[in-house]
């Protein structure tokens, strides 16, 4: 099974889904896309193949920020973070030492 990062040029947000092909994998992601953020169609889901994530399919179609090891491997190897970022939450996430916006923020605060 292969990973595809997917998104939509007016949002910022993306999804990592694992699917057999690139049109698999954009229809898969233009549902989740519309479920969570957007209306869009599929036309409008870019797709991409990111292989650095083929290791962690383990059986289901995406990845879950919600999910530990997901957000460490997202933040790590992709600079992603959180939607809504509230400083006093960063403390207790797991990715806290590889986001930006933390250690931006840990500076602003005096804490660095």
């Amino acid at each position: 099974m292969k990973a595809w990062k997917a998104n939509v040029d007016w949002e910022n947000c993306s999804v990592i889904v694992f699917a057999e092909t690139r049109g698999k994998a954009r229809q898969m992601a233009l549902t989740l896309l519309n479920e969570w953020y957007t209306d869009c169609r599929f036309i409008d889901v870019k797709v991409k193949r990111t292989p650095q994530a083929d290791p962690l399919w383990l059986n289901r179609d995406y990845m879950l920020w919600d999910n530990p090891e997901d957000r460490l491997f997202l933040v790590k190897e992709f600079g992603w973070y959180c939607e809504y970022p509230e400083y006093e939450n960063c403390e207790e996430c797991i990715a806290k030492d590889y986001c930006n916006y933390y250690n931006d923020a840990k500076d602003d605060y005096g804490n660095g």
